[in-house]
């Protein structure tokens, strides 16, 4: 790999730094060959020069990724989780939307169900521990939340009986413990949420 790096350097010979400004690209000019280049270079231009998306209109076209923050954030909870399990707490195992049937039809083949955002478990002889923790990236009005949620996080607890819920969003601490029944699940250890869960 590094003699077939040093190849393709040769073909690209040393260059000066340059300053990079808008009269840089504008002064650029295509033609049959290097038109395909184009939008690669427009791309380049805007990373080069900082362009970014506003809610105002501009002369130039921007490019804009979107992420959905309630994916992202359950998936950064689930690795933080997954990774401060395996060194802290090796029992227990951790789950991504663990399904359970809610509704449906018996004449049909339609149903409604029920997944969490991560299920946290421990096998206790013929018993399971099972905690639930319910993601959400807002702030709720007040740091309360809101009926919605609480009615979700409720139905988890019916379905799953959990010995403990939580509800965990975005710059809060503590993670809301929205059950509890009192149990030391961790053995002598005392219970303690991590910082990063909030």
């Amino acid at each position: 790999m590094k003699d077939k790096l040093g190849r393709l350097l040769l073909d690209f010979p040393d260059l000066p730094d340059m300053p990079v400004t808008l009269r840089t690209f504008q002064n650029l000019t295509y033609d049959r060959k290097t038109e395909r280049y184009k939008s690669a270079i427009e791309i380049a231009a805007m990373l080069l020069l900082n362009y970014r998306p506003d809610v105002r209109g501009g002369r130039n076209h921007v490019l804009a990724i979107l992420f959905d923050m309630n994916q992202l954030w359950e998936e950064y909870v689930y690795r933080r989780a997954r990774a401060t399990l395996a060194k802290a707490y090796p029992t227990w195992s951790i789950h991504r939307q663990r399904q359970k049937d809610f509704w449906h039809l018996p004449d049909q083949q339609r149903k409604k169900v029920i997944k969490p955002d991560i299920v946290l478990s421990r096998k206790e002889g013929q018993d399971e521990a099972v905690i639930i923790v319910d993601t959400k990236w807002k702030t709720p009005d007040s740091y309360l939340p809101s009926d919605a949620d609480l009615k979700q996080v409720y139905v988890y607890n019916e379905y799953w009986e959990p010995v403990m819920a939580c509800y965990c969003i975005r710059k809060m601490n503590p993670v809301w413990v929205l059950r509890t029944r009192r149990v030391n699940l961790w053995g002598s250890q005392p219970v303690r949420w991590p910082r990063w869960m909030c």
